[in-house]
C-alpha cells in the first residue's frame, strides 16, 4: 500500500491492519504459517516474503508450486 500498489494487493497475513483497506482483504495465515491452500486459490502473480520472517521451507514450497517470490 505504501508503495502505491494497493490495487495489486490481493491478500494479507495476520497483523496486516494498515491501511484500514488491508483488513478487508483475504487473510492467508501468518508470516510463519502461510495457508498455502488459500494462497494458491488466489493465484497471485507475486508473493512478497522476507528472509527473517518466512521459514525457508515455506518459500521453497511456494517456488515449487510455481509462485514467484520476492
Amino acid at each position: 500500500f505504501a508503495a502505491g500498489a494497493g490495487e495489486q494487493v490481493i491478500a494479507v497475513v495476520d497483523y496486516s491492519d494498515y491501511p484500514p483497506e488491508a483488513e478487508m482483504l483475504p487473510n492467508v495465515g501468518s508470516h510463519t504459517r502461510i495457508d498455502l491452500e488459500a494462497l494458491v486459490a488466489l493465484k497471485p502473480d507475486l508473493v512478497v516474503t522476507w528472509v527473517s520472517g518466512n521459514p525457508v521451507e515455506q518459500v521453497t514450497m511456494l517456488n515449487q508450486l510455481g509462485m514467484a517470490t520476492f
